[in-house]
């Protein structure tokens, strides 16, 4: 997603306040790795100690990966599938891991992890929304499509314990589109997700993943 040369650079002044390009903008500044604690604190106004935990989780992520191997610097997927060991099933951390892993080179490196725990442990509702939107957007053409929401609902369900049809799947993912989708051109935008998650929290709750 967001790269390290953009880091710095201001918004442009032709560009509409609360627009679609306006909130890409900003979700290129979230989404860009994190080099240091002094970025991860100026950017989710967070601490060194939360930093600090997160570097913590991860490094003990890294042991999983390859416990015979303290040269490596990065999660491997089997490591992943450790961080929530009585998940019921692997959809959810399935579509995570492909969020977290920003480059999609198959390893989750300290930069990546650092952007997305600082999203759920500080980050504003608009950058959770933005950090929902990448994971659920899976071909990122900035749109979130019914098939899309579709594999939301089903590995939402299943991680929960239920067990739903693939019509019972069709009819959830028809209303969330019907009730986000304010344009109604078939698909979500992210300016329409954050506007919708900050009027509806139940709303916002089935986005965070």
């Amino acid at each position: 997603m967001g790269n390290k040369s953009s880091k710095g650079k201001g918004m442009p002044a032709n560009i509409e306040p609360e627009s679609e390009e306006y909130w890409w903008w900003h979700a290129e500044k979230t989404l860009t790795p994190i080099d240091s604690c002094e970025e991860f604190c100026e950017r989710f106004k967070s601490t060194p100690e939360v930093y600090n935990g997160i570097v913590e989780e991860f490094n003990g992520l890294v042991k999983k990966s390859f416990p015979d191997d303290p040269s490596k610097d990065y999660i491997s997927y089997e490591g992943w599938l450790t961080m929530r060991p009585g998940e019921p099933n692997k959809k959810c951390l399935d579509l995570i891991w492909k969020g977290f892993d920003l480059d999609s080179n198959g390893k989750i490196t300290l930069d990546e992890f650092l952007v997305f725990q600082g999203i759920s442990t500080a980050g504003t509702l608009e950058q959770k929304a933005m950090g929902s939107f990448w994971m659920l957007d899976q071909n990122h053409d900035h749109k979130i499509g019914r098939d899309e929401i579709a594999l939301l609902m089903r590995a939402s369900g299943e991680a929960s314990g239920a067990s739903h049809s693939d019509e019972e799947i069709g009819h959830l993912s028809d209303f969330v589109l019907k009730f986000v989708d304010k344009d109604k051109n078939g698909s979500i935008e992210l300016s329409e997700l954050i506007s919708v998650a900050r009027s509806d929290e139940k709303i916002a709750d089935i986005f965070r993943i």
